[in-house]
């Protein structure tokens, strides 16, 4: 980190240091309770993370029993503790949970009750840590830790926008790594850094094979258009299609078309979908007018990543459009075959019964060996059997 007005994000292949201007304007994402939190001990820590953090080897327990007093034992161990988890020495962690306490006094059989009388002397606790950090390879966090952080941070930052995480990631690995932690304010600073340098790459990989004329047609999105009575195409493109209808498809269908016509790029494949997707939902928050104040760009990468995704919504409206419609058109067919049953099944009786007479006197004469029309004939008259037939 430099002066109060610009950053240091990298020393780029010539040595030279490349800076973040507005180092004022960078945001804080944390609030004043998230940033208690992670610089203390957690009241809840469970006991599988405190035997993780707290239990000492063989060469650290000898190192601390070098020590006479038992308070000075057990203050040492503690300072060792504090400086693997959360990564701070004593003097800035406010309280040591009595349960974390217990743990480490266990391990060296001094009592809990002798940390105390721990740091009576000032000077004590300071030559304490000094002495840490010449054994243990402690050591503040320096420009070489800021950009390793910073390196191992880039990828997950391509993946996703989310700060806390990449605190949280941060942190972990100055403690992996022996440093101490330096202010919260420098660590957001450090991963808002990194998130900069991210969206930059992102903005780069999006936008890089757009040609002249694609970005003229991502600017013409952002225009009135008479043609749909002066909107945008922008928000004609977001107008929700409403319930499922003929007129909501068509809508569908013109908006993929429109859309086909534009040939945009497909987001690289390089490019995690969640990172892409988030800057697709940023987009879809901003109007027309706010994203042509953006610069170029970081405009038309947004719109690239939108304009994906619009496709992608679009595409399954309309198919999910369409399946309802289907099912629809097949459960109207099948009410009106219900209601044409129901208004003939009376007819349809007579019919069968008058059908039925017929062919069992039918039947019955070609038994007896008599005339099986005249049979018929008699039991169900001509002009019956007709009719039957006919409106059948």
């Amino acid at each position: 980190m430099t002066s109060k007005q610009t950053v240091c994000y990298n020393r780029g292949k010539t040595g030279a240091i490349v800076t973040v201007p507005g180092y004022d304007r960078i945001p804080t994402y944390l609030n004043p309770e998230q940033r208690h939190a992670l610089t203390q001990i957690p009241p809840d820590l469970s006991d599988r993370d405190i035997a993780r953090y707290y239990t000492f080897t063989e060469n650290e327990r000898a190192l601390i029993n070098r020590r006479r007093r038992p308070s000075n034992r057990l203050g040492f161990a503690v300072q060792l503790a504090l400086l693997k988890f959360p990564g701070r020495p004593l003097m800035e962690v406010k309280e040591v949970p009595q349960n974390v306490l217990n743990v480490i006094a266990e391990q060296i059989d001094v009592p809990a009750s002798a940390f105390a009388s721990y740091g009576d002397r000032e000077n004590t606790l300071y030559e304490h840590l000094d002495e840490l950090r010449r054994e243990c390879g402690f050591h503040a966090c320096g420009w070489k830790d800021y950009v390793a952080v910073a390196r191992a941070l880039l990828s997950d930052a391509m993946e996703s926008d989310r700060p806390l995480p990449l605190i949280g990631t941060a942190l972990e690995r100055l403690r992996s790594n022996g440093v101490l932690a330096p202010n919260m304010i420098r660590i957001e600073r450090l991963v808002w850094i990194v998130l900069k340098i991210a969206e930059r790459r992102l903005f780069s990989a999006l936008t890089q094979t757009l040609t002249p004329e694609q970005r003229t047609n991502l600017d013409d999105l952002l225009q009135a258009d008479a043609s749909i009575r002066g909107a945008t195409r922008l928000s004609w493109l977001r107008q929700a299609p409403g319930t499922a209808s003929p007129k909501s498809i068509k809508h569908l269908v013109e908006c993929l078309l429109f859309l086909r016509k534009l040939a945009l790029p497909v987001p690289p494949k390089t490019l995690h979908q969640n990172r892409v997707l988030q800057l697709a939902q940023k987009c879809s928050k901003y109007q027309a007018q706010p994203l042509l104040n953006f610069s170029r760009d970081r405009r038309h990468a947004l719109l690239v990543a939108h304009v994906f995704e619009l496709s992608q919504d679009l595409t399954d409206q309309a198919l999910d459009q369409f399946d309802r419609l289907l099912g629809e058109l097949h459960r109207k067919g099948e009410r009106r075959q219900e209601k044409h049953l129901r208004l003939n099944s009376h007819k349809m009786n007579s019919h069968l019964t008058i059908l039925t007479k017929a062919a069992e006197a039918f039947l019955q004469a070609r038994a007896q060996g008599t005339d099986p029309v005249q049979a018929l004939l008699d039991t169900v008259p001509e002009p019956q059997l007709q009719a039957t037939v006919d409106s059948a």
